[in-house]
């Protein structure tokens, strides 16, 4: 019923306060699963697939949930073990005021970056 999921939707909101973030140590993936998706996706194409490393935790972004710098590095090891564009360099610009989502420079950026290896690699 609605009373139900209205319920169940302030009790995640409570648990998603930036307070309790940081003890939750919450990952929805665990990297085993992750790694094999990787390996399930890759496998669904006949041609070369290329993953995009998951953006690198802004210092800010990492005060607001601590841990989270450490999760994406587990996250990028195993995307590093593909064909991969690094996002080492992204540019903090490319940031929205979240530090986690891509603006407009940002997307601009790896649309470069994928153009940029389309244009050095026979795929």
């Amino acid at each position: 019923s609605s009373d139900v999921c209205s319920s169940d939707l302030q009790i995640i909101k409570r648990l998603n306060t930036p307070k309790l973030r940081k003890f939750r140590n919450l990952s929805y993936t665990p990297t085993k699963r992750f790694e094999k998706m990787l390996d399930n996706f890759e496998s669904c194409f006949e041609v070369p697939v290329i993953f995009i490393e998951i953006l690198p935790a802004h210092p800010d972004y990492e005060k607001n949930l601590p841990g989270i710098t450490q999760r994406i590095e587990a996250y990028n090891l195993l995307i590093r073990k593909k064909s991969h564009l690094t996002m080492e360099k992204f540019p903090s610009e490319g940031l929205m005021s979240d530090f986690h989502h891509l603006n407009a420079h940002g997307h601009q950026y790896i649309v470069d970056s994928i153009l940029n290896i389309a244009a050095h690699e026979s795929l």
